[in-house]
């Protein structure tokens, strides 16, 4: 943290403090204008304090410095001046008191979510939830955010038990919604995705929350949750064994002799077979790595050897490949979670949560086998490797 030119840049400061004053008068009109039901009006401002939020954010890209000081309070940096360590200690348990500006902005969402629910205004209620959610989507798509996606995730929390003890439909979005929508199906439409640095910490919230669901007996947004978990989320689990096998025949097929070498010498269809077994293993971060350095490993043996069109399409399988394997992880680090969520369900002995939670996609009375992933283990061995795998319980 390099911040000394910047500490005495009245300039700076002056901006930063207008900056908050601004958001903060922003602020102020859209509550009224809440209040008075000027919907479009307020998903203007809404929609405009997101754009503010996106500017302020691209600074960090562009000069890491000035963000950082734009972005934290005077306390913060005199603190940081007198004991490093213990400045940077405050900010991850106070983040909200020393993120001054990111604070303020994300105050003003929450101040027209609560008056929203004040007058029984769903629409902008559920709006100012969607406009957090697609903010913490944006954020996450860069590593090192941590401090601030937990301070996201901490506001969101709050809106979420306001909204549970108001009944306001935004509870739905603020509870389950953000983290399948984040996770699972790319929130902001764009290919740079959630970064997997931020899953630990998504799942902690996520698990918070379901918890709480639990407690206060919330069986709407329970029965939600699994209905979501299930219908919501697209899981390919064949892809990825097609497309590793198309990878390898882009050269098997073209250059037969060439494959034939190549696998006498670096076993080939070893490798693909080594692959496809380890993709029932990712339950850890780790293991998706080592997963992707062998594929980048069999990927240096095969590119090599291929034409230019053949390389495209050797690019756009890579490409499939990795999605696919991703997503099998995250589906595994789902299946970790809800047995989690079956567990603290058997310590408030709701056993009809769990009942719920059980027989969703495979009703007891059903006449046919519903296909599609699950979110509960399939089999004795699945279930012992879950209980090993996941730390929920400490």
């Amino acid at each position: 943290m390099k911040q000394k030119n910047y500490l005495n840049n009245e300039e700076l400061k002056i901006k930063k403090e207008k900056f908050i004053q601004y958001i903060k008068g922003i602020g102020d009109i859209l509550v009224f204008e809440t209040k008075q039901r000027n919907n479009d009006l307020v998903k203007d401002g809404l929609d405009k304090i997101n754009n503010i939020i996106d500017d302020f954010l691209n600074i960090q890209r562009n000069d890491p410095d000035r963000f950082e000081f734009l972005l934290l309070s005077d306390d913060f940096f005199k603190l940081y001046q007198k004991d490093e360590e213990e400045a940077k200690l405050s900010l991850d348990f106070e983040p909200r008191k020393y993120l001054i500006s990111f604070s303020t902005a994300i105050n003003q969402i929450l101040r027209i979510h609560n008056a929203a629910i004040e007058i029984k205004n769903e629409e902008i209620s559920r709006f100012a939830i969607y406009n957090l959610n697609g903010i913490l989507a944006k954020i996450t798509q860069t590593p090192n955010n941590y401090v601030i996606v937990k301070s996201l995730l901490e506001y969101i929390a709050e809106a979420m038990r306001v909204a549970i003890k108001n009944q306001d439909r935004s509870m739905y979005a603020a509870s389950i919604h953000w983290y399948i929508d984040i996770v699972f199906n790319n929130l902001t439409g764009k290919d740079n995705n959630f970064d997997l640095s931020y899953l630990e910490l998504f799942d902690e919230y996520f698990f918070s929350s379901i918890k709480y669901i639990v407690s206060e007996n919330q069986t709407s947004l329970f029965n939600s949750m699994c209905s979501d978990l299930l219908d919501a989320i697209y899981i390919p689990h064949y892809e990825v064994e097609n497309e590793n096998w198309g990878y390898v025949y882009l050269l098997s097929h073209r250059k037969p002799e060439k494959y034939k070498e190549l696998d006498m010498k670096y076993s080939l269809q070893k490798c693909t077979v080594e692959l496809l077994n380890l993709k029932n293993d990712l339950y850890t971060k780790e293991n998706l790595e080592l997963w992707l350095k062998k594929f980048d490993e069999l990927k240096k043996i095969i590119e090599p050897n291929l034409d230019k069109d053949e390389l495209e399409k050797a690019q756009e399988l890579e490409k499939k490949i990795k999605e696919s394997i991703t997503l099998q992880f995250k589906h595994k680090n789902l299946l970790e979670l809800v047995f989690a969520v079956g567990v603290y369900c058997l310590f408030k002995q709701r056993y009809d949560y769990i009942k719920y939670l059980w027989e969703y996609k495979q009703p007891p009375d059903a006449d046919t086998r519903y296909l599609g992933h699950n979110i509960i283990p399939e089999n004795l061995d699945e279930a012992i490797q879950l209980y090993f795998h996941k730390e929920f319980f400490e």
